[in-house]
């Protein structure tokens, strides 16, 4: 059976013998292959709980009054982007982490504001225990790549890689308004 295995930044596959590790953000490793999945929409979200306590948004500019949760391996100005409008916001905050699953974690303790990919997301958003924030405003997205340490793939890890690029393409977060 597989493991789930948190990580913060991409460990050393071969020494943890570890077939595929998954990336969304930062600088490609030069010793290991990159396979592209998919590119993934970033979502802002919270809890609905740091919402209550702390006021919706109304506009990015409104971000400048809440806690941030940032990821180290993102740009510290993000833009918003909304028809035909732009705005630049630091997203920086108290806690940046290198992991998009602490950035979650952190999220679901009602700790602040984070953007994540999509994917990471699907369930807490579908379940409704997180919310997407200023859903009408896009953020830039994020590639996400399966990382592998060697260019011979067994056939058991070549079928998991189809099976994942295939669901990945399925599996989209439905908008709730």
């Amino acid at each position: 059976g597989g493991e789930d295995v948190k990580h913060d930044g991409l460990p050393d596959l071969a020494k943890n013998r570890i077939d595929v590790a998954f990336q969304t953000m930062g600088l490609r490793e030069p010793d290991y292959i990159a396979h592209e999945l998919r590119q993934c929409r970033s979502i802002l979200c919270s809890s609905e709980e740091y919402i209550r306590i702390h006021g919706r948004l109304r506009h990015p500019k409104d971000l400048l009054n809440h806690e941030l949760i940032g990821h180290l391996q993102m740009p510290t100005m993000v833009r918003f982007t909304h028809n035909i409008e732009e705005v630049e916001i630091p997203f920086a905050g108290r806690f940046n982490y290198n992991s998009a699953s602490v950035l979650l974690d952190a999220v679901r303790a009602n700790l602040g504001i984070a953007i994540l990919p999509d994917l990471a997301l699907l369930t807490d958003l579908n379940q409704g225990q997180l919310v997407e924030l200023l859903p009408d405003w896009q953020c830039p997205s994020v590639q996400i790549d399966a990382m592998t340490d060697h260019r011979y793939l067994s056939r058991c890890v070549k079928t998991f890689l189809n099976f994942v690029k295939m669901d990945s393409n399925q599996n989209k977060v439905r908008r709730h308004h």
